[in-house]
């Protein structure tokens, strides 16, 4: 009897350097730009998507800088350059200031804390 050929496993492919943190809404943290709040819904060291204000004119290619305002307290000055921009949401690639990886791991160490069952 023949073997059957072997089947194809599945096929993941890593197409982000960093790890990438996607935040419950009720934990989201703020992106602050000339005084308006912008709630952030995911972010990494090297960038991250938030939702841009109703009347904000926003352009690829912008240089944005802004404070981001963890929920734990922790503010992080960032900037950097819109690469996407999807409807309502905007995402920011960090040029030399981004979000360091202990705070990346901190907001991951909480999160999980919090929602045990959060991934």
């Amino acid at each position: 009897m023949e073997r059957p050929p072997p089947c194809p496993g599945p096929t993941i492919r890593m197409t982000r350097s960093y790890y990438r943190i996607q935040y419950p809404v009720a934990d989201r943290p703020r992106f602050m730009v000339d005084g308006i709040a912008h709630e952030v819904l995911d972010c990494s060291e090297s960038g991250m998507r938030y939702r841009l204000a109703t009347d904000e004119p926003a352009m690829y290619g912008q240089e944005i800088r802004g404070l981001v305002q963890f929920r734990r307290g922790t503010e992080i000055q960032v900037e950097g350059r819109i690469v996407r921009i999807d409807g309502e949401f905007a995402a920011l690639h960090f040029n030399a200031l981004g979000i360091p990886f202990g705070i990346i791991l901190a907001e991951q160490r909480d999160l999980l804390r919090r929602y045990p069952m959060w991934r």
